[in-house]
């Protein structure tokens, strides 16, 4: 409590720089441009364990002047969609299936056939926003 009260003083007047602690992130670890003396603007990204994958909008944070980081970074288990695919020259498969590989209980849903067999499309991740 005695330095958080100090620590404004000695700032101002020995220009004393916060400094950061190498973010913590389960299931992954944070690669920064420098491992000590992380000083404010310093960049951090997530590298996350085997079967994980960072978070869209947690997998890069900055070291703030206040000594704390801009975002908490963040790696998960992806779900996983398979969608159709040719079976051979003349025939395609238009359904899709999701693969949840922790198998959670409110992820249980379908997902209706595509209207049409594809041969190329993409699948845009949205994350949740804040609740």
């Amino acid at each position: 409590k005695i330095v958080e009260e100090l620590e404004p003083t000695f700032v101002e007047r020995y220009g004393l720089i916060k400094r950061c602690q190498v973010p913590k992130v389960e299931h992954g670890l944070a690669q920064c441009d420098v491992d000590k003396n992380i000083k404010p603007n310093t960049r951090c990204r997530v590298v996350c364990n085997a079967g994980y994958i960072a978070t869209p909008g947690k997998d890069v944070t900055h070291c703030k002047e206040d000594g704390d980081w801009t975002v908490q970074m963040q790696c998960e288990v992806p779900l996983v969609v398979v969608g159709g695919g040719e079976i051979s020259e003349s025939s395609g498969d238009s359904s899709l299936e999701v693969i949840d590989f922790e198998e959670r209980k409110p992820c249980k849903f379908g997902i209706p056939d595509m209207r049409s067999q594809k041969s190329f499309f993409n699948l845009l991740y949205h994350p949740a926003g804040p609740e």
